[in-house]
């Protein structure tokens, strides 16, 4: 009986595994995010690299719904690949979505599992579209951009 249990003791670390795993290949990764309009009636803009070998080349993609789940869905849809927020920098929002409820619309970024607490909210005034739709060239992924931009303003300032 001792023989059994050492033995399924020492099988159980041998078979354990990444049964979690999700391979960046299949994955679209979703570093911005804008948001506008309010529960109801929300459109999302999500940006993400083009080609695994260059990043700063990006696709933005649009989705609409009454939920910000529902744009997700929407605009998964529009892609080859299923999009993943777990590298999420930034959460752009129009400034008129901001002011009824903002925590409403955070709420799935913040509950999920896969998305990271340190995403920086940024409150654009006009769409968030343009904000993701820069045309200049950079040597940076444009949420890692951004990232920067707001750490070097908040370190700069008081607001930290």
């Amino acid at each position: 009986m001792r023989k059994v249990t050492v033995f399924l003791l020492i099988s159980t670390f041998l078979l354990s595994g990444c049964w979690d795993q999700r391979l960046y290949k299949e994955l679209s990764v979703i570093s911005v995010i804008g948001i506008e309009g309010h529960i109801g009636d929300i459109k999302s803009y999500f940006a993400y690299p083009s080609s695994n070998s260059d990043p700063t080349k990006y696709i933005v993609l649009e989705g609409t719904g009454k939920t910000l789940r529902e744009t997700r869905i929407d605009a998964n849809k529009k892609t080859e690949q299923t999009m993943d927020n777990a590298e999420l920098t930034t959460l752009l929002v129009n400034e008129e979505s901001a002011q009824k409820d903002l925590y409403a619309l955070l709420d799935v970024y913040y509950r999920s599992a896969q998305s990271p607490m340190n995403a920086k909210v940024v409150i654009t005034k006009g769409s968030p579209k343009k904000f993701l739709e820069i045309k200049e060239t950079s040597s940076k992924e444009i949420g890692e951009y951004y990232y920067d931009l707001i750490t070097a303003f908040e370190d700069t300032t008081i607001y930290h």
